[in-house]
C-alpha cells in the first residue's frame, strides 16, 4: 500500500506509452493516502494518488468529474481499483506552489486578490450542483447516512463529536463539555436550509496552488476533492476563517465580494459559520489528544477564542 505494485506500474506504463519516473510528495506518514508526482518519458508531469481510505477515491472521482472546465482543478487522466481492492488516480498535475508555503512572502493588497479570486472559485463549486440530501454520495451510502433535515444531520453529528469526547481522558473535557453546550444554543439560531451543494470540506490556503507571474501571486488551481460531497455550503467557510479571518479580519472583505460576484449570502451566514468553528473545535478535540497533540491544542485555542470573541 505505501508503494506502486506490479500490477499499478503495469497500468501506468501502458496508459504512458512506456517508462516513468515517480516520487512521492504527500504525508505518507500519515499512512491515509499516498501521492506521487509522476513523470513519463516524454517530459509531461502527472499526480498519481493511491487511496487508504474508504469511499474517498468517489468522492474525490465525483467531484472532479463534476467540476471539470468549471474551476482550475486537476483532470482526471485515468481511475481504477487493482485487484487487492486499493483504489487509484492519475490526475494532470498543476503547475503552482501550495498558497500556505508562500503566503508570508506575499503583499496585503495580493493576499486580497487572492482571497477574492477564492471567493469567486468556492462560488462556482456551490452553484455547479444542487441536492436535497445531507452527507455521504446516496449512490455509495446505506439510506440511514442520508439525511434530508438540516438541524436532523448536524445534531446528530454533533453528539456523535461529544460521545468521542465523553469516551476519553481529556484535561479539557469540562471546558469542552461548556462548548457543546454553548453551540447547541446555535440550534435556534440558525436557518435550516436543506437544499445542499457539492462543498470542498477543506477549502484552505494548504489545497490552493499559486503561480507568480510578474510579481503578482494568483490562484492557478485547487486540489484535494476526496472530502467532497453534499452539505450546507457554509461550512466550506470554516477552515478560512480558522486560519485567516479570525487572526487578520482584514482579509474577510475581499474573500465574501468574490464570493458574493456568483452567490447572495444569507443575513445569519455569520451566526452558521460561528457554529461550524464550534463544531470544528470539538471535532479536532474529539480525535487529535493522543496522536496529534499540536492540533489538539489548535482546537482549543479556537474554541477559547470563540467562547470570548464574536466573528
Amino acid at each position: 500500500m505505501n508503494y506502486i505494485n506490479n500490477q499499478l506500474t503495469d497500468i501506468l506504463r501502458e496508459i504512458l506509452n512506456g517508462e516513468f519516473q515517480s516520487n512521492p510528495v504527500g504525508h505518507h506518514n500519515l499512512g491515509r493516502h499516498f501521492v506521487f508526482s509522476i513523470n513519463d518519458s516524454y517530459g509531461k508531469e502527472f499526480i498519481l494518488k493511491i487511496y487508504g481510505k474508504e469511499d474517498r477515491w468517489y468522492k474525490e472521482v465525483t467531484a472532479l468529474n463534476l467540476l471539470k472546465n468549471k474551476i482550475p482543478c486537476p483532470q482526471i487522466i485515468n481511475k481504477g481499483k487493482l485487484e487487492n481492492g486499493v483504489e487509484w488516480v492519475l490526475m494532470s498535475k498543476i503547475r503552482g506552489v501550495i498558497l500556505e508555503k508562500v503566503w508570508h512572502e506575499i503583499t496585503t493588497v495580493n493576499k486580497k486578490l487572492i482571497l477574492e479570486q477564492l471567493g469567486e472559485i468556492l462560488s462556482n463549486i456551490h452553484n455547479n450542483s444542487c441536492y436535497n440530501y445531507f452527507g455521504c454520495w446516496k449512490e455509495i451510502c446505506n439510506t440511514l447516512s442520508i439525511h434530508t433535515d438540516f438541524l436532523e444531520y448536524r445534531k446528530e453529528k454533533d453528539f456523535k463529536i461529544m460521545n468521542d469526547i465523553f469516551k476519553q481522558e481529556l484535561p479539557d473535557k469540562e471546558f469542552l463539555i461548556e462548548v457543546f453546550h454553548q453551540m447547541k444554543e446555535f440550534y435556534d439560531r440558525v436557518d435550516a436550509d436543506n437544499n445542499t451543494c457539492i462543498c470542498h470540506h477543506d477549502f484552505s490556503a494548504r489545497n490552493t496552488l499559486v503561480i507568480n507571474e510578474n510579481g503578482l501571486w494568483k490562484v492557478s488551481g485547487i486540489i484535494d476533492f476526496e472530502h467532497c460531497y453534499p452539505n450546507d455550503p457554509y461550512i466550506d467557510f470554516t477552515d478560512l476563517y480558522q486560519t485567516v479571518f479570525i487572526k487578520s479580519p482584514i482579509y474577510e472583505q475581499a474573500f465574501l465580494d468574490g464570493y458574493c460576484k456568483g452567490r447572495v449570502l444569507e443575513k445569519n451566514f455569520h451566526e452558521k459559520v460561528r457554529y461550524y468553528l464550534y463544531n470544528k473545535g470539538l471535532f479536532i478535540c474529539s480525535w487529535a489528544y493522543t496522536c496529534a497533540n499540536d492540533y489538539y491544542l489548535e482546537g482549543i485555542k479556537l474554541l477559547k477564542w470563540l467562547m470570548k470573541n464574536q466573528l
